[in-house]
């Protein structure tokens, strides 16, 4: 990758202008869905402040995406963003995420995205103690048991060893 080329304070000014430049022109789906492959690759070349700020910021926005795709892949990929601010700022920007696009995590409507919301969730729950897990995540995977699809049911369900083995120990 190109970015590895440059210093960190290089990279920041140089590739991320570039790449908000691109976000803020973004017009088809597959370019947005390529701008969260791109942030996700240049973020570890980002300090902290500037994930804080902008790539959240962008984050965010593809998260609300009209296209599911892109919100799939943005779900997908949050952890990876995220894991720079710390534990305990990644899960709550991942929950403010859900309590904002969801009720109960499930309002997305398309199979998608729900699944990548499971797909999404264990990896928080390694990182946060437990009474958020159960408080918060739990109520989460009980709102996709329920969900109409069988697919996200079977996704869920395939994810309750490593659920047990997080709350469990």
């Amino acid at each position: 990758m190109i970015a590895r080329s440059f210093k960190k304070e290089e990279v920041t000014e140089k590739m991320f202008k570039q790449i908000k430049m691109v976000d803020a022109a973004k017009k088809s789906w597959r370019v947005r869905y390529s701008l969260v492959e791109c942030l996700v690759a240049i973020s570890p070349y980002l300090e902290k402040d500037i994930i804080k700020k902008d790539v959240v910021e962008s984050f965010e926005e593809l998260l609300k995406d009209q296209e599911s795709e892109v919100r799939a892949i943005s779900v997908i990929k949050l952890p990876e963003i995220t894991e720079k601010l710390g534990k305990q700022q990644a899960w709550n920007l991942f929950f403010q995420y859900i309590e904002k696009a969801s009720k109960d995590g499930t309002k997305d409507t398309v199979p998608t995205v729900k699944l990548a919301l499971v797909e999404a969730i264990i990896p928080y729950f390694r990182t946060v103690d437990k009474a958020n897990v159960i408080e918060q995540g739990i109520p989460i995977l009980q709102g996709l048991l329920k969900d109409e699809s069988h697919t996200i049911r079977i996704g869920v369900m395939q994810r309750v060893m490593e659920l047990s083995e997080l709350v469990g120990s």
